[in-house]
């Protein structure tokens, strides 16, 4: 009996790490920004098969409005390097956190509100 404990002990701890690494996986994205005005739009795509399942995000200043950081509820990666030239000089820099669960961005100054919307196919 003793044996067989151990082997659904065993086989539930292989189960919920299975699933739960499912979970963590990095979702790959792409970006786009959509100028509108003087403002800009900076898109999260994420791949179809998502649906309306797609992770959340909230969004938030650091240093004094300096940086903007948008937090993902799932990890992501993709390449933020266009982002920068996309934007036009309002922000030095831009990177995805080595979690992949936030996108942080250098401002160059001026005043924004960011806002996190979401919409789907």
């Amino acid at each position: 009996m003793a044996r067989t404990a151990k082997t659904t002990t065993l086989l539930g701890l292989a189960l919920s790490v299975w699933m739960t690494s499912g979970a963590l996986a990095i979702e790959p994205v792409s970006f786009e920004v959509e100028q509108i005005g003087t403002s800009s739009r900076i898109l999260v795509i994420y791949p179809e098969e998502f649906g309306d399942q797609r992770p959340t995000a909230e969004i938030e200043e650091a240093a004094g409005g300096q940086v903007l950081i948008a937090r993902f509820s799932e990890p992501i990666e993709g390449d933020v390097s266009q982002i920068l030239d996309d934007l036009s000089g309002r922000a030095a820099m831009a990177r995805v956190d080595p979690d992949g669960r936030a996108i942080r961005f250098a401002m160059t100054g001026g005043s924004f509100q960011p806002q996190v919307t979401t919409s789907y196919n």
